[in-house]
């Protein structure tokens, strides 16, 4: 029973070349991730884009803001697939009879679809892409006789978008885009109806 309870203890050369093991192992984890990382950016864009936002069911036009967080995933020198989130707000006034209606648009939007861009210049890409909209909406339309009147809801529909990359020396990346959509609504009276929404953004890219 005497050997029981011995600690193990590694010579001074089995030391050494277990510490060039682990040293060995930290360089090749660092190379891998240093090529993944730069295979990662070469492929992925994530954006943040800050721009106008226009409302509109052919009757009223509101006018606001809208902030979007995307992220654009590139297969090759042309295509693409992007996806985003943004929320919207816009208000707008209409003056009946010597009274004013304000009216509302509150949105929160998922994007999706393909693109498709080419190089007209060293630094300058211009793109063009298609896909669809699903919005988490709140209308509030106060004019009398709006066909919107007050509404809440979810509605689909399609969507497509138009920009130029501009590349502004090694670190700066400038995206001016116009966005339009045309999304499927239920009025207060429970029609269904189409609201047109546009806006240019502008966005500021990070590469990972």
């Amino acid at each position: 029973m005497q050997g029981l309870g011995k600690p193990f203890i590694l010579s001074e050369t089995q030391t050494e070349l277990a510490m060039k093991l682990r040293l060995g192992w930290m360089l090749l984890a660092l190379v891998l991730l240093g090529n993944n990382a730069f295979a990662f950016q070469k492929r992925t864009i994530t954006q943040i884009s800050f721009g106008s936002y226009q409302v509109s069911d052919s009757e009223a036009n509101l006018y606001g803001t809208r902030l979007a967080v995307g992220v654009k995933q590139l297969l090759d020198p042309n295509w693409a697939w992007f996806g985003a989130v943004s929320q919207g707000d816009a208000i707008g006034s209409e003056k009946i009879n010597g009274i004013e209606y304000e009216s509302t648009a509150s949105s929160t939007a998922l994007t999706g679809g393909g693109e498709w861009r080419t190089q007209a210049a060293e630094d300058i890409e211009p793109f063009v892409g298609l896909g669809m909209i699903a919005e988490s909406y709140s209308y509030d339309f106060t004019s009398p006789g709006s066909k919107t009147g007050k509404t809440s809801g979810t509605g689909l529909g399609p969507m497509a978008n138009l920009g130029v990359r501009f590349q502004l020396g090694q670190s700066f990346i400038f995206i001016p885009t116009y966005q339009y959509s045309l999304l499927r609504y239920q009025t207060e009276a429970g029609d269904n109806a189409s609201m047109i929404s546009s806006g240019l953004y502008i966005a500021l890219v990070f590469r990972f």
